[in-house]
């Protein structure tokens, strides 16, 4: 919950100094994070594989059936997850359990992945 701001000119003067310095960290915060995730070779989002884990969410109401990288996976979940018709036609899902089954799917396919990964590492 965003506060008020403070009255007391002391106190706005310090919260003043701290919003600058913070602010003052973003661009090299995010500088280093890119670096990390370069440097670990984790996964960036792929916009295509978002789409069809979307669409296997959609028309399947199951979850995926090959392997996808954990970022793709989540924000395909969150695109569905914003979609308020989200299978506003599938009578077996009740709107009151639209959110429960999604993460359901969305649980089991990261599953599905991290089986594929193992069976990949084992081969």
């Amino acid at each position: 919950m965003a506060e008020d701001e403070p009255t007391e000119p002391e106190k706005k003067l310090l919260i003043s100094i701290a919003d600058t310095v913070s602010s003052s960290f973003v661009s090299d915060l995010i500088d280093d994070v890119g670096e990390f995730l370069r440097e670990k070779d984790v996964p960036m989002r792929n916009s295509d594989n978002v789409l069809q884990i979307s669409k296997e969410f959609y028309d399947w109401v199951s979850p995926t059936s090959k392997s996808y990288a954990l970022v793709d996976i989540l924000n395909a979940g969150w695109n569905c997850m914003l979609d308020k018709d989200l299978w506003k036609n599938v009578a077996q899902v009740k709107p009151e359990d639209r959110e429960r089954v999604l993460k359901d799917i969305v649980l089991k396919s990261i599953e599905v992945s991290e089986v594929y990964e193992l069976i990949k590492e084992q081969s």
